[in-house]
Order: structure tokens, then sequence, then C-alpha cells
């Protein structure tokens, strides 16, 4: 298998209310490595406050950590100009933003930054999300949630990434909609970027997930196949997280 992007010994320290209200220096990731390989769905799986959206921010330089690398086909990130980095790994967020227009200016709209002004495109990602050529040319404000989490997604894949990560895609969906996201993350990979996904639902994380990061309180638990961290063989921190009675530090 292929290394697409490598982390090394990420932290990262943030100022957090504690108990009294004041800010306090919180490590919210501690060392943490990860490796995500070619043509693989990779979850990154936690509970709430665990780290996993400030990890997923760094593999695009959304965030920065303290210390630590990360590097994209075997080059650190930091020797990359930034646009470059984010066209090669492109994000959607838990709650999708489009912008005013119709559907095909949406999903174009990264292209059209690269004077790419080839409109035939628009279809042909919308079609890969399971987005109704109908709504091509609908305006985005008239759009549901599910379908302007389609148009994010498509927007995303019109940029012709290698990797794509995805924050919690499905956590605001209904369940019409979520299924149809899944289905894209399940079908995308033999012919799309690895995916990077951030969740807290195990479920989901079991249906999707060729491997899985594990991260409680900023530290990793576990990495390998989901057959693996999903199966019996689970150290007992690990199931006690996948059986709810995981009990985590409050600061």
């Amino acid at each position: 298998m292929n290394e697409k992007l490598k982390a090394k010994d990420l932290v990262k320290t943030k100022p957090l209310p504690d108990k009294t209200g004041q800010p306090h220096p919180t490590k919210i990731l501690d060392n943490v490595d990860m490796t995500a390989y070619e043509g693989e769905v990779f979850v990154i799986l936690g509970p709430t406050g665990s780290g996993k959206t400030t990890l997923l921010r760094m593999l695009n330089k959304l965030e920065v950590p303290d210390s630590g690398k990360i590097f994209l086909n075997g080059t650190d990130i930091d020797e990359l100009d930034v646009t470059e980095l984010r066209r090669k790994v492109g994000m959607v967020f838990q709650n999708p933003a489009v912008f005013e227009g119709s559907v095909e200016d949406d999903i174009l709209y990264g292209r059209r930054l690269r004077d790419d002004h080839d409109r035939g495109p628009a279809a042909q990602f919308a079609s890969t999300v399971g987005l109704s050529k109908n709504l091509i040319n609908r305006m985005t404000k008239e759009l549901s949630a599910g379908e302007k989490q389609k148009v994010t997604v498509a927007r995303a894949l019109a940029n012709e990434p290698d990797i794509l990560l995805m924050d919690e895609p499905t956590s605001a969906l209904d369940p019409t909609s979520k299924q149809r996201i899944e289905d894209f993350i399940k079908n995308s990979v033999s012919k799309g970027p690895t995916i990077i996904m951030v969740t807290h639902d195990v479920d989901q994380a079991k249906r999707l997930a060729d491997r899985v990061l594990l991260l409680i309180e900023g530290k990793k638990v576990a990495e390998g196949p989901g057959s693996e961290i999903f199966g019996e063989g689970a150290s007992q921190i690990v199931k006690q997280f996948l059986s709810g009675n995981l009990e985590v530090t409050e600061e």
C-alpha cells in the first residue's frame, strides 16, 4: 500500500476554560501519529472533545501543530504552497457552506479560480455524489441541508484532490441524505480520492472504515484495520469506548 498522508508526533495546546471559566492551557493533541494509505476510507473516531476535528484541520493547514510533522506523498506539507496543498487535500465541513448563485457555479468555483471555465464537469461531479442533474441550475439558497452537503462534496471533488477530508459529514442530515453520502463514500475510493473522515458514530465507522484511528483525550489509543479495532482482540480501553462505558476526564 502506498502512503498518501502521514502525521508524526503532532502536539497542539489551546487555552480552554477550566471549571472556574478561566482560560487554561489544555493539550488537545498529545504526540499523535497516523498514516492514511491510497484508496482507503480512514476514519478518525473518538468521543466529543478528543481532538478529532483539530487533527483533521491540521491535515490541510487550517490549523498548525505546535510541534510535529505532516507529509503528503512523502513531502512535508510546510514545503507546499497552501493553495496547492488545499487543492490536493480537499475539505468537507460538518455544516455545509455554499456560495451564492447556482449549483453549477458553486461546484465549479475552485476550477474557475484556476481559469478553467469548462462547465461540463459540473453535472459529472453532481452525479458522482447522487445530486440530481435537475438541480444544476437551481440557486443554492433553495436547497435542503442534504442537497447543500452534496454540493460541497461535489465542489471538493471538482478540484480533483488526492485526499478528501470529511468532518462529521452526515451529522446534520436526515436518514435518506445520510445514506446517500455514505453510499458515495463507500463507492468512491476505488476510483476517487483517499477519504479521511471524522466521526463519533461507532456504527458509521464500522460501516465505512477500512482503517481506524481512535483518539481519546487527545491521545492515540489505537490505529489499524477496522476488523481489528472492532474485533474481539481489541484492548480494554477500546472495548470500553465501543460499549459506551468509557469515563472521559472533564477539564
